[in-house]
């Protein structure tokens, strides 16, 4: 099984193997009073499980270029020298919010609700449940260029999804935040058929019969 379309072009793609795409957070967005909170248009947010591999640093490096935009960085660390490292990263910076530790489904949602954008520098990106997550509760995200930005974009819209060349710069930030302030605020909800977890399981459910079923393309 592989999550991404493109994996299919690829050598070690063989007969019988399946894309059955990661799965939307429908059910976490529903279940957040998340509709009322509103959008701060100087708030970017990057969030997840805190870990070096993320390139998190690259972000907060960046705290003294955006001096008109808030860096939230919020997740659960499980490595406590890196935490440590990206304390003391944030430590002179006014403009980083940074809460390291574990928060519910609805008080995630409501930190992501709150960004104007979701900012995943990852150096390497196969797949993003965090992603999805945004884009369930329909905030754009910027992400640094791969074939798996390049698909989200192609399936979500450039508007939705931008991309940077490597490494993250201050002007990828500020421009990205600029052209999400120009997106209508929409409310959370499941993203495209393909991605719902309904269509999800009765496709695993058929690979496990061993009468897989063909995807289709909603795109």
């Amino acid at each position: 099984m592989f999550l991404n379309s493109f994996d299919q072009d690829q050598t070690y793609f063989r007969v019988g193997d399946l894309v059955i795409p990661h799965g939307d957070y429908a059910a976490i967005a529903s279940g957040s009073d998340v509709e009322g909170v509103g959008r701060d248009d100087t708030r970017v947010i990057v969030f997840g499980s805190l870990r070096p591999y993320k390139g998190i640093e690259s972000l907060l490096d960046l705290a003294s270029d955006l001096p008109g935009l808030t860096i939230d960085v919020t997740g659960r660390a499980s490595d406590e020298a890196y935490a440590r490292d990206l304390v003391t990263r944030a430590q002179d910076s006014a403009n980083i919010d940074l809460n390291i530790g574990e928060l519910s489904d609805a008080e995630l949602a409501a930190r992501i609700r709150r960004a104007a954008l979701v900012v995943l520098p990852y150096p390497d990106l196969y797949n993003s449940g965090a992603a999805l997550l945004a884009l369930t509760l329909r905030r754009p995200l910027l992400l640094s260029d791969s074939p798996t930005a390049r698909e989200l974009q192609s399936e979500f819209g450039s508007a939705l999804v931008r991309t940077y060349s490597a490494p993250l710069t201050a002007p990828d930030v500020s421009e990205a935040v600029a052209a999400a302030r120009t997106i209508a605020d929409d409310d959370p909800g499941t993203l495209t058929p393909r991605r719902e977890w309904a269509t999800i399981g009765r496709r695993y459910s058929a690979a496990f019969r061993g009468h897989p079923m063909e995807e289709v393309d909603h795109r």
